[in-house]
């Protein structure tokens, strides 16, 4: 599943939870966006610069079974870790678990959507050995989706709080363009040959730091979009398709740093200002949800994470580049 729709799906779930357990917001919202990050870069039709490499470039699905899956997995078992370590030492209160009575569950209601999402992701699966593209196949069950509805599909579409997000990442993708076009791409392919001398250790390591910065600045999609030239042009110096490894987990770490630097994040701050706006909150619940708008404490979950895994794919390259050769 994409990571934007895992955004979308669990921002609610994930405050009323926090709420009604009493567990602090801000970290575990940050969790969800880093998250869902991570479970966006280990498949080729999960997240926007993994549909990009899908695409433009011959990495391939047994490539990110055989690359990505498998440092992808580590981070999550070291985020849930981080994320409980936090809450256990950092966070202010400590609570125990009520017994809650749960509603049951309306199967007859969820059994249409419920059989479109697992053919949705059969044919995701099953669609780049037959030479269908992912998009195309995403349009399809999207399509059908919206007609199992028993919404308006106008209604539905407009209640859709995306016009915001696919605006800002309509102006960093005209970002990236005007940067390709005016030739700095090109000058930096040059200078890394030059400075790497054609060293491949050196190659995937520039290129992980580079896509890390240009993903924390500019937001994960045009950071694969801007890179993209430059990892083409060294790709035949690199075995393995290890460059387009260093690029995609140059762009998850980097993602993981700002509340802009991936596409979930604008999502989540807008699902969390509906929710505000919408759903009746004690006071004390509303102040502290409104603390995820607070850059400082953000960043202060994100950051160190974020650093963590920067330096554990710096490692895990070095690492797969010498059993490798």
């Amino acid at each position: 599943m994409n990571n934007l729709s895992v955004v979308l799906l669990f921002t609610y779930t994930t405050i009323y939870l926090a709420n009604q357990y009493h567990i602090p917001i801000t970290p575990i919202l940050v969790s969800l966006v880093v998250s869902s990050n991570i479970g966006g870069a280990a498949l080729p039709w999960a997240d926007t610069p993994a549909v990009i490499l899908t695409l433009y470039t011959d990495f391939s699905l047994f490539d990110f079974l055989n690359i990505m899956l498998f440092p992808c997995f580590l981070f999550i078992v070291f985020l849930c870790g981080y994320t409980y370590i936090w809450y256990r030492f950092f966070s202010k209160h400590w609570r125990e678990s009520p017994v809650i009575k749960k509603e049951p569950i309306k199967w007859k209601e969820l059994r249409i959507p419920l059989i479109l999402f697992v053919d949705y992701i059969i044919g995701l699966c099953v669609g780049p050995f037959f030479n269908v593209s992912i998009a195309y196949v995403s349009l399809f069950f999207g399509g059908l989706a919206l007609l199992s509805n028993h919404k308006e599909s106008m209604d539905l579409l407009n209640d859709l709080p995306l016009l915001d997000s696919i605006a800002f990442l309509i102006a960093l993708f005209l970002i990236g363009g005007v940067l390709e076009q005016c030739g700095i791409l090109s000058s930096i392919a040059e200078y890394i040959l030059a400075a790497t001398q054609q060293n491949p250790y050196l190659m995937c390591l520039s290129i992980l730091g580079l896509s890390f910065l240009i993903a924390t600045f500019l937001s994960d999609g045009p950071a694969a979009a801007t890179l993209l030239p430059i990892c083409t042009s060294l790709s035949s110096l690199v075995p393995f398709h290890l460059i387009y490894a260093a690029l995609a987990l140059g762009i998850l770490s980097g993602s993981s740093m700002l509340p802009w630097s991936a596409t979930g994040g604008p999502v989540l701050l807008s699902q969390t200002k509906r929710f505000i706006k919408h759903i009746r909150m004690l006071p004390h619940e509303k102040k502290e949800l409104e603390e995820i708008f607070v850059l400082k404490n953000y960043l202060v979950f994100s950051i160190p994470f974020a650093l963590f895994m920067v330096l554990f794919s710096a490692l895990y390259i070095v690492i797969y580049i010498a059993i490798t050769i």
